[in-house]
């Protein structure tokens, strides 16, 4: 079962999504049931068939979410003699971890947009220290969990336990939550708490450590040969080698060089990925030639294995190594190399620290117009609004 959960600086909780898996709701966990036992109000529980988080699932959170969220806000408000129509037009900040289902979704961007919640994307990798449910919540969350299952174990009292006890071990998880400031200090240790909050540079140097990790990577070696698809390396020699004078000679990729390819024996499954298969082997050539008409060097024996791995991230690119680079500018160089999209008005650039050439259809995809954008609308609603924490 999946766990939904949500909260601010100012210790409150937000509401809370129930995703057990399966087809039909049990009736006994109603959303004042939730309310009732240490929840806040629009948390739900939402099916799934997996009891994870799906596109369709998101899709019925959202506006849970935002109606949830506001009224925390709401409240919070009324406390410091804010008005509500006022209050419904103070600016929320909402920070996701960057799963897919948060950023695909338009139209649920563009709901939150509407409601005066901005969204915001965390790097990769950097949740650890930039998010502030990763940061003590989750902990604590998961010790209180321990703690729970171990006592239903022992006292016996279901004798199987499954996801609608865990929707109960959710609750507890919440209720110890309330009961101590993890949210508010949780905020204070990621430096996103408004009232404790220090400047960038002594953020950077406080968490320096994280920022020059790239330093203790080692090089990468990429075998390109086993990046391969496997059909196509098992596939014989002289028939590889006839596909591949057929493409030299016709590199139009067009229909006509489809046809070429499906009458000389091609299958659907290779030519879907040819266009990749060919680039590949076309770098596979030039470092054969390369080798062969110049003299190597003896090289020492790598230290680690090549990576084969297509989705390992390439360390290399985040670790410049130029002698003289501060903390700060190894910052920088690492959010130019990690975000890939600024919006139109800033544009996307290539870091100064990056020695790489940028090819014409590069420059394409770094020079994007609005409509190839699908958060434009949502980038242009928030342009230049303030974020208020609270």
């Amino acid at each position: 079962m999946t766990l939904i959960r949500c909260g601010f600086p100012s210790n409150a909780s937000g509401p809370t999504f129930f995703l057990p898996p399966g087809k039909r709701r049990n009736g006994v966990y109603t959303d004042w049931f939730l309310e009732q036992h240490g929840a806040t109000p629009y948390s739900t529980v939402i099916m799934t068939d997996s009891g994870f988080l799906t596109d369709l699932a998101w899709k019925q959170i959202v506006p849970h979410l935002i109606k949830g969220i506001r009224k925390v806000m709401s409240d919070y408000a009324l406390t410091l003699g804010i008005d509500q129509a006022t209050a419904d037009q103070l600016l929320i900040g909402l920070t996701f971890d960057g799963f897919k289902s948060h950023l695909k979704n338009l139209t649920e961007l563009i709901d939150m947009a509407e409601h005066n919640i901005l969204a915001v994307v965390e790097g990769r990798d950097s949740s650890e220290i930039n998010q502030a449910f990763d940061r003590f919540v989750a902990k604590a969350g998961k010790k209180r969990a321990n703690i729970t299952l171990d006592h239903l174990r022992r006292s016996h009292i279901a004798p199987v336990i499954d996801a609608w006890m865990l929707v109960l071990v959710g609750l507890n998880m919440l209720r110890d939550c309330t009961n101590s400031n993890v949210w508010q200090n949780s905020f204070i240790a990621v430096n996103m708490h408004p009232w404790h909050r220090i400047g960038v540079e002594d953020w950077i140097q406080k968490i320096s450590p994280f920022v020059n990790a790239a330093d203790k990577f080692e090089a990468e070696v990429v075998d390109e040969v086993a990046l391969l698809p496997s059909h196509w390396r098992k596939t014989n020699l002289s028939l590889r080698q006839k596909w591949m004078a057929i493409i030299d000679e016709d590199s139009s990729w067009d229909v006509d060089l489809i046809a070429k390819l499906r009458t000389a024996g091609m299958n659907l499954s290779t030519l879907s990925n040819m266009f990749k298969i060919y680039r590949t082997e076309k770098r596979i050539q030039l470092k054969q030639l390369a080798q062969a008409t110049t003299p190597q060097p003896a090289t020492p024996k790598p230290k680690k294995k090549p990576i084969n791995d297509k989705g390992s991230m390439i360390y290399h690119l985040f670790n410049p190594k130029i002698p003289g680079m501060t903390g700060a500018e190894k910052f920088e160089h690492a959010i130019e190399v990690r975000n890939r999209t600024y919006g139109p008005i800033r544009g996307t650039t290539v870091s100064p620290h990056l020695d790489v050439e940028v090819s014409p259809d590069n420059q394409r995809f770094l020079e994007l117009q609005p409509d190839d954008l699908n958060m434009h609308r949502v980038l242009q609603v928030i342009h230049n609004a303030l974020l208020l924490w609270f």
